[in-house]
């Protein structure tokens, strides 16, 4: 809250669309996959449920615009990823 710059926020943040976690970040952010998507379902990162996000600040909403967004299988973790693409303006 006290950083007014250009902001996307990523991570495994655990609870599923809905949850007081999820909310609580929707006071300030954006959700990339809501954004891009139209919805809050779907983008399953494990076993088909969704843990992990990727958010954007709603003050610099018009300077950061996600134009995709997409689940990539991976190897490497027991998550698979999320990936956006950004369109970032002055």
């Amino acid at each position: 809250a006290n950083n007014s710059g250009r902001m996307v926020v990523g991570g495994d943040f655990n609870p599923t669309p809905g949850t007081y976690w999820i909310t609580t970040m929707l006071g300030d952010f954006l959700d990339t996959w809501q954004d891009v998507t139209g919805s809050s379902s779907g983008g399953g990162t494990i076993n088909g449920v969704r843990f992990d996000y990727l958010f954007r600040a709603r003050s610099s909403a018009d300077n950061i615009r996600p134009t995709s967004v997409r689940v990539l299988s991976s190897s490497l973790s027991d998550h698979n990823a999320v990936v956006a693409d950004y369109t970032v303006t002055p």
